[in-house]
């Protein structure tokens, strides 16, 4: 594993906890809703009246216990969406077949909001074209290309360089086009990915428009003359790491720091009300709802995350054309938009169609 894979993974794995207490917590509480929490797991999330630091996200009502996910699916395998609730394939869901009434395709997502939306809208994009899609959640990398090897599910999200490391974790590939062709190399056999979106999920340092325009600020390199006015808001988790990773790359260091989270309540709060730069998901709508400025990484400090489907032989040439298209026209600005309906109650399928439609596209 390479130096700045060997900084990064564990920062990575703690900024899909945070992401996962983002997209459910319910706002002002320390820890995230256990209902939400499994909600979410099942493409769905609680809708309650108090916002979340990202507000819940919902598609649907919650379970009523948060003792685990349902074992089966809430509706027939025939409908057009049908989620699971188990992080691996079961025969309560449906499998790809072929019938009198046509194909049924399954595609995965990973129960975090982006990837429910953009499962979605990939899935109703082949809807329109005539097909039947399910949808159903599981959340282990391993057991979706398990499972799409089987030809128990046509089509999985991934995450470009989270897939890469997955096959090659010496790769040092980091643009968004290298690490799709170095993904493209290492496959396995029956499976393949199409066109990568321009959306994506990675780390970025984010900032006021306020403090942007006061310190003329448009990369993370621009920082570096201003360590002593801005303070660095770390993540609670490996907030080290994060800070080390800042030094090694760009040479910062901050004379102000505060432990704070990863585009939770307490980061936004405090870039909105102070010179302060702290990490969010670059999905997050609370970007663009209050304004924040994106600093640019040239220097790569955050692994490149679009999202990519990977998918199996069951793909045809006709849906590929489908799903690339769809794929690009689907910006960082739309995904964040749609989650920002979904995260207000509506609903995956109704979001995804209106924007389709906003395309040409549905």
């Amino acid at each position: 594993m390479t130096t700045r894979r060997r900084i990064w993974t564990a920062l990575a794995a703690g900024m899909a906890v945070v992401l996962t207490v983002t997209a459910c917590q319910v706002d002002g509480s320390a820890s995230p809703d256990p209902a939400a929490v499994v909600a979410l797991q099942s493409g769905s999330a609680t809708s309650s009246a108090a916002s979340s630091p990202g507000p819940a996200e919902s598609s649907g009502p919650a379970p009523s216990s948060s003792a685990g996910p349902a074992s089966t699916a809430t509706q027939p395998p025939t409908t057009i969406e049908d989620r699971s609730t188990s992080v691996g394939p079961s025969s309560d869901v449906p499998t790809t077949s072929t019938s009198a009434s046509g194909p049924t395709l399954v595609f995965a997502d990973d129960g975090y909001a982006a990837s429910v939306v953009v499962v979605t809208t990939w899935a109703r994009a082949l809807v329109a074209k005539g097909f039947r899609v399910g949808i159903r959640t599981i959340d282990q990398e391993a057991t979706q290309v398990a499972a799409l090897k089987a030809g128990q599910i046509d089509l999985a999200l991934q995450y470009n360089t989270e897939l890469l490391e997955y096959l090659d974790a010496a790769s040092d590939a980091v643009t968004q086009a290298d690490v799709d062709a170095a993904i493209a190399t290492k496959l396995p056999t029956g499976l393949s990915v199409l066109r990568s979106t321009a959306a994506k999920d990675d780390g970025q340092l984010a900032v006021s428009a306020a403090t942007a325009a006061q310190y003329k600020l448009h990369s993370i390199s621009d920082l570096a003359d201003h360590v002593g006015d801005i303070t660095l808001l770390l993540p609670a988790t490996n907030g080290t790491k994060f800070a080390r990773g800042l030094t090694d790359y760009y040479g910062l260091t901050f004379a102000s720091t505060k432990v704070a989270d990863w585009g939770g309540p307490k980061t936004i709060a405090a870039i909105k009300s102070s010179a302060a730069v702290g990490p969010m998901a670059a999905s997050q709508w609370q970007i663009d709802a209050n304004k924040f400025v994106t600093l640019t990484d040239p220097k790569h400090l955050f692994f490149t995350e679009n999202f990519i489907p990977l998918v199996g032989q069951t793909i045809t040439p006709a849906m590929r054309i489908t799903l690339n298209a769809v794929s690009a026209k689907l910006s960082i600005a739309a995904v964040r938009g749609m989650r920002q309906q979904l995260s207000a109650g509506g609903e995956p399928s109704d979001i995804a169609d209106a924007w389709l439609a906003s395309v040409g596209l549905g």
